[in-house]
């Protein structure tokens, strides 16, 4: 699953089903790059990104076998300290 931004700035998630993988993609020329980022989490000191759950709810396919997936695919970050208490996933952030 990846969160990515067009050059605009705008994010969409692709590969959704996809469990596996987590990452962030933003074009590194941005000319805010935080704020852009702000628009689906929070940037920590350590630069990762941490994505708000809803967002990543509202931007999925949402059925059974999606949510199924996706708690699967928490559960295993929680037990690595990937989730904050406010539910947000960690995400690595690639350049694109």
């Amino acid at each position: 699953m990846f969160v990515v931004f067009d050059l605009a700035g705008v994010p969409r998630l692709e590969d959704p089903g996809n469990f596996r993988a987590f990452n962030v993609v933003c074009p590194t020329n941005l000319s805010d790059r935080q704020t852009v980022l702000s628009a689906v989490g929070r940037l920590d000191e350590a630069g990762y990104l941490w994505v708000e759950r809803a967002w990543l709810e509202k931007h999925s396919p949402r059925d059974a076998a999606w949510q199924k997936g996706f708690e699967t695919m928490v559960t295993y970050a929680a037990s690595l300290g990937w989730v904050d208490d406010s539910g947000a996933i960690r995400a690595h952030i690639e350049s694109g």
